[in-house]
């Protein structure tokens, strides 16, 4: 029995077709795939994602990237009420916390996050820094 190039042989039958739509399909559940890359060390945190990304700083205050318009800005917002867009090289106050977009590459959105940790929210209990 001949077996054309590029086919399959499964079960002694020929499946060119099932090795291009797996193909396919493999390609497109990686296009939408979803990633973040977090890392935070003495209040100087690194957050690469391309979605909506939910973290904990280290003081306690929510940090949210809310929304990525590709290739123009983002939306982040700290403790669910204060919020800025940034566009690629720009820096702005959310929460006492400084948040630089230090690149946007399409909808891969890169950001330098100063969270300052002698913030203090008295809801939370005594200031650690008294």
């Amino acid at each position: 029995m001949s077996v054309l190039p590029g086919s399959i042989l499964l079960h002694g039958l020929r499946k060119p077709a099932l090795a291009a739509a797996t193909a396919v399909a493999a390609t497109g559940l990686l296009a939408g795939c979803e990633f973040h890359r977090y890392s935070c060390s003495d209040g100087q945190c690194e957050l690469t994602s391309n979605s909506y990304y939910e973290e904990d700083l280290d003081n306690g205050d929510v940090f949210e990237l809310v929304e990525i318009v590709p290739d123009e800005s983002v939306t982040v917002r700290v403790e669910r009420t204060e919020e800025a867009r940034l566009s690629p090289g720009e820096s702005a106050d959310v929460g006492g916390h400084t948040v630089t977009l230090t690149d946007l590459s399409g909808d891969t959105a890169e950001l330098h996050i100063d969270a300052r940790l002698d913030t203090y929210d008295p809801d939370r209990g005594p200031d650690p820094f008294d």
